[in-house]
C-alpha cells in the first residue's frame, strides 16, 4: 500500500488534524510573517505588494483559525491548502519560475494536503502543482515569464531557501510526532477494537445460537410491518420458510389485520406489551394462538418493534377442553338420571346431585352433614366398609354392589352402588365418587321378568319344535301339552280341520269339515275354588282359519291381557306351523303323483324301445330289475340314488332312437362305418336327456354303460373308477342279460358259462368288485328269479 493512502488514515481523527492545522497556522503567524517582513525590508526597495499580500494571507489565516476553533476542520483544511497553493503558485511565477525558492513550497503544499485532505484531494493538489510547474517551464523557455517582482540578493535568496527548508523540517518534525502519536493511538485502538470485536463475535455467536434455538418465536420489524429479522421458531410457528417470512407484511399474519395497528398504538403509549393472547393465520390457513410480548427500540434512528411469541395453541385447546369437560361434568352431574355423591377422605359427603337427594329423600345440605356409610342399610353396611378399605388401599380400582339404602323417612330403597377413587398425580386419594342407580322398580319386576323369561324361553323352544312337526296330530298334541306345561292352563285342546280335506276345503270354503279333538289336561290336581273359565284362540294363517286353540283354567287372573296377547301370538305361530304341515302333506301328495307320472312315462319310453327292437323285447325290464338288486347289494347308493339308477337303467338305450333302422335291425354283423354310427347312441342319449332337469341324476347309465374297465370302451374311453359306479354296475347286468338271451345268430348261454365269462372279464371289461358282488347275488337267487326275474318280481 502507498504511504499516502496510509497517512491520512493515521490522522483521520479530529484531534490530530486539529493539532496539525493549528501548528501550521502558528508557523504562518510566528515564522512566515517575520521572515517575509525581514525579506521585504532587506531588499533594495521596499516591496509594498509583498506586504499587501502578506496582510491578505494573515487575514485569511485568521479566518481559518476561527473555523478550526469552531470544529469545522474539513472546510478549514481545504481553505488552508488552497490558500497556500495559490500563494506559492503566484510567488513562483512572479519570482523567476522554477528557479525561484518558492518551488520548494510546492512540496510543502503537497505534503500538507496529504495529511489534511482526502487521498483524492491530495492527488488533485499534486496534479495542479505539477501542471503549474510544467507551465512555468514552458513560459520560461519561451521567455514569456514576467519580470521578477522580487530581486533576490544572495542573502535574501539564502534566507528564502532556509525559510522554506526550515518550514519543511518543522512541519516534518511536528507531523512526524503527530503521526507517531497517531500510530501509537491507532495501534492501541486496533488492539482494543480487535478485543472488542472478538468479544462481540463471541457474544453475537451466543446470542445467535440463543436466537436460532430458542423455542419461542422472536422477531424484529419496522413500524410499517417490514420484517427485519425472524428466528426459525417464529417462521416455523407461522408455517413459512425464512425467505418467505422476510417477504411478507406482518399485518397479513394476524387473524384480524387491524389488530397490529392497535397493538403498535398501545405499545407506543405504554412502551411495552406483555402476554397478550392473539390469533394468527398460518401459511396453510390454520389459526395459531400465541402469547405476544412487544417492546419498542431504535436502530439507526428508526423505531422498530421487538416481539416474542410463545405458541399457546395446544395450551389454549387443553384449557378449552378442560372447560368443556368441566361443563360437561357439571351438566352430567346435575342432570344425571343416577345419584352421584362426592365423598371426602373422612367419609363425609360434600357434594350430591339432585337425583341422589331425591333418591335418599335428603336435601344437599342435609347430605353434607352425613357420613355416607350411615346411609347404607345396617345389614349391608359392613360389606361396604370393607370394600371402601380395599379401594383406598389400592387393592381395586372400583367396585359395584347392589345394596339397600335408608331414606330420611325411614324407607328402604334398593340401589346399585358403583364407587371409584380419584387420586392426584402422586397417587394420593383426593375423594371418592359414589354413583347410585335406583333399583326399586327393577327389584319389583325382576321376579316377574324372570318368570316371563322362563315362559318366553319355553315358548321359543316350543316354537322351534313346531317348525319340525310335519304331522298334524303330533303338532296338535305338542301345542296342547305346551299350553298346560308352559302357560299353566288346567286343560288345553285343539279343534282342527282334517288335513286330507284341505284341497276340498279350499274349493268349498263353506262346507263344514270334520274335526280332530286332541285334549291335554294338567297332571296337577285342580282346585275348584273358583269358576272354570274357558277361552278359545283362533288359528289363522293367510286369512284361513285352521281351527281353535282352547284353554281352560279356574284362576281368576289367568286370562289377563298380557297373557292373552302372548297366547294369541303363540296361536299365530301354531297356525303358521299347521299351514306349513298341511302344505307339506299336500306337496308330498303332488310330488308323489308327478313322480309316478314321470316314472310311468319313462317306462313307456323303455317299452317303446323294446317294441322297436324285437330281438331285445323284455330286455329293459329285466336289466332294470336286476340293476336295482345289484346296486342295493353294493351298499354304496342312497334311496334317492337308487331311484336314479332305476330310471337310468330304463333309459339306457334311449340313444338308439338316433340310429337308423337299417343298422339297428341288420341281421348280419355291422361293418366299420355302421359301428361308428351305432357307437354314437350313448352320445345321442346324453344329448336327449341332459336338458331334462328331472333326469340329471340318471344320465350316468345311458351315457357311460358301454365304457370298459380297461379304457377300451366308448364314447369317451374312460377307465377304472373314472367310470361312474352306476354305469359299472349296469354294464355287468347288461352283458349278463344279453348273453343269456337268444339271438338270430346264436342261442343263449348257460348260467355257468355266463358266470365264467363275467369272472374272466373282471379287470378287463368289468369292475372286479361289481362282478364279485353280482356273482354272490346270483347264488342267493332262485333259478326262477334268475331265468325270469321280471315275472317273479
Amino acid at each position: 500500500m502507498h504511504w499516502r493512502s496510509f497517512i491520512p488514515r493515521t490522522l483521520a481523527d479530529s484531534q490530530s488534524r486539529q493539532q496539525l492545522l493549528i501548528v501550521m497556522l502558528k508557523s504562518v503567524f510566528w515564522v512566515f510573517n517575520p521572515i517575509q517582513l525581514i525579506l521585504s525590508f532587506t531588499s533594495t526597495t521596499t516591496s509594498w505588494p509583498r506586504l499587501l499580500l502578506l496582510a491578505i494571507v494573515n487575514l485569511l489565516c485568521g479566518g481559518i483559525w476561527l473555523l478550526v476553533k469552531r470544529d469545522k476542520l474539513d472546510l478549514a483544511s481545504k481553505l488552508f491548502v488552497g490558500l497556500f497553493w495559490l500563494l506559492f503558485t503566484g510567488l513562483m511565477l512572479s519570482t523567476g519560475g522554477i528557479a525561484s525558492p518558492s518551488i520548494i513550497a510546492y512540496f510543502f503544499v503537497i505534503f500538507t494536503a496529504s495529511f489534511l485532505l482526502s487521498e483524492r484531494a491530495s492527488l488533485i493538489i499534486g496534479g495542479l502543482s505539477l501542471a503549474a510547474t510544467f507551465v512555468a517551464v514552458l513560459l520560461e523557455l519561451n521567455q514569456l515569464l514576467p519580470a521578477s517582482v522580487l530581486v533576490y540578493t544572495p542573502v535574501s535568496r539564502w534566507l528564502s531557501y532556509s525559510f522554506y527548508l526550515g518550514i519543511m523540517l518543522v512541519f516534518q518534525m511536528v507531523s512526524g510526532r503527530l503521526v507517531y502519536n497517531a500510530l501509537q493511538k491507532a495501534q492501541a485502538e486496533l488492539h482494543e477494537r480487535q478485543r472488542i470485536e472478538t468479544e462481540l463475535r463471541h457474544s453475537e455467536a451466543q446470542y445467535r445460537l440463543l436466537f436460532d434455538t430458542i423455542p419461542i418465536g422472536i422477531g424484529m420489524a419496522k413500524l410499517d410491518g417490514t420484517v427485519i429479522a425472524i428466528n426459525p421458531a417464529g417462521s416455523q410457528m407461522m408455517g413459512y420458510s425464512h425467505a418467505e417470512f422476510m417477504q411478507i407484511k406482518l399485518e397479513h399474519l394476524y387473524a384480524d389485520p387491524d389488530q397490529r395497528a392497535s397493538l403498535i398504538q398501545q405499545a407506543q403509549q405504554t412502551g411495552k406489551i406483555r402476554d397478550r393472547e392473539m390469533a394468527f393465520r398460518r401459511n396453510d390457513g390454520q389459526l395459531v394462538w400465541a402469547l405476544v410480548n412487544v417492546d419498542l427500540g431504535v436502530i439507526n434512528d428508526e423505531v422498530v418493534t421487538i416481539a416474542t411469541l410463545r405458541d399457546n395453541t395446544t395450551q389454549r385447546a387443553a384449557e378449552q377442553a378442560l372447560r368443556t369437560n368441566e361443563a360437561r361434568f357439571r351438566a352430567i352431574f346435575e342432570h344425571a338420571a343416577i345419584g352421584i355423591v362426592l365423598i371426602d377422605n373422612n367419609g363425609l359427603a360434600f357434594r350430591a346431585n339432585p337425583t341422589a337427594c331425591m333418591l335418599l329423600n335428603f336435601s344437599e345440605q342435609e347430605l353434607q352433614q352425613q357420613a355416607f356409610v350411615n346411609l347404607t342399610h345396617p345389614d349391608d353396611r359392613q360389606f361396604e366398609i370393607s370394600l371402601n378399605q380395599e379401594l383406598r388401599a389400592g387393592l381395586c380400582d372400583s367396585y359395584q354392589i347392589e345394596q339397600r339404602f335408608i331414606r330420611s323417612d325411614g324407607g328402604v330403597v334398593w340401589g346399585r352402588l358403583c364407587a371409584s377413587l380419584v387420586q392426584d398425580a402422586a397417587d394420593q386419594p383426593l375423594f371418592m365418587i359414589a354413583m347410585i342407580e335406583d333399583l326399586s322398580s327393577y327389584k319389583d319386576t325382576q321376579a316377574q321378568l324372570d318368570l316371563q323369561m322362563q315362559t318366553l324361553t319355553a315358548l321359543y323352544y316350543s316354537s322351534q319344535r313346531l317348525t319340525t312337526k310335519l304331522k298334524v296330530e303330533e303338532l296338535a298334541r305338542d301345542v296342547a301339552d305346551s299350553c298346560v306345561s308352559i302357560f299353566g292352563a288346567q286343560r288345553a285342546w285343539l279343534t282342527l280341520n282334517q288335513a286330507d280335506q284341505l284341497k276340498y276345503h279350499e274349493h268349498n270354503p263353506e262346507q263344514p269339515l270334520p274335526s280332530v279333538h286332541i285334549e291335554i289336561e294338567s297332571a296337577q290336581p285342580t282346585t275348584r275354588n273358583g269358576p272354570i273359565r274357558t277361552m278359545a284362540f283362533p288359528l289363522v294363517s293367510h286369512n284361513h282359519t285352521f281351527g281353535m286353540l282352547n284353554l281352560q283354567s279356574n284362576q281368576a287372573d289367568f286370562f289377563q291381557a298380557e297373557r292373552n296377547d302372548m297366547l294369541q301370538t303363540y296361536a299365530s305361530q301354531v297356525a303358521a306351523a299347521l299351514d306349513n304341515a298341511l302344505m307339506f302333506q299336500h306337496l308330498q301328495q303332488i310330488n308323489r303323483e308327478v313322480t309316478s307320472a314321470y316314472d310311468m312315462t319313462i317306462e313307456g319310453w323303455s317299452r317303446a324301445l323294446d317294441l322297436r327292437d324285437h330281438e331285445t323285447e323284455g330286455h329293459t325290464q329285466r336289466v332294470t330289475w336286476m340293476t336295482e338288486r345289484l346296486a342295493a347289494a353294493m351298499g354304496q347308493f342312497s334311496a334317492e340314488e337308487l331311484i336314479h339308477v332305476r330310471r337310468g337303467a330304463l333309459l339306457h338305450d334311449i340313444g338308439k332312437m338316433g340310429v337308423p333302422d337299417a343298422i339297428l335291425h341288420k341281421p348280419g354283423p355291422l361293418n366299420d362305418e355302421e359301428w361308428v354310427i351305432m357307437r354314437r347312441h350313448p352320445v345321442y342319449a346324453y344329448q336327449l336327456l341332459a336338458p331334462i332337469g328331472y333326469l340329471q341324476g340318471s344320465l350316468d347309465i345311458p351315457h357311460y354303460h358301454h365304457e370298459r374297465w380297461d379304457g377300451g370302451g366308448y364314447p369317451k374311453g374312460l377307465q377304472a373308477e373314472e367310470i361312474p359306479l352306476a354305469a359299472r354296475v349296469f354294464a355287468v347286468v347288461d352283458v349278463w342279460d344279453a348273453l343269456r338271451s337268444d339271438r338270430p345268430y346264436r342261442k343263449g348261454w348257460t348260467d355257468q358259462r355266463i358266470m365264467d365269462y363275467l369272472a374272466g372279464e373282471a379287470g378287463k371289461h368289468f369292475d372286479p368288485l361289481v362282478v364279485e358282488v353280482f356273482l354272490q347275488l346270483l347264488t342267493t337267487m332262485t333259478i326262477a328269479e334268475v331265468r325270469n326275474p321280471v315275472n317273479e318280481a
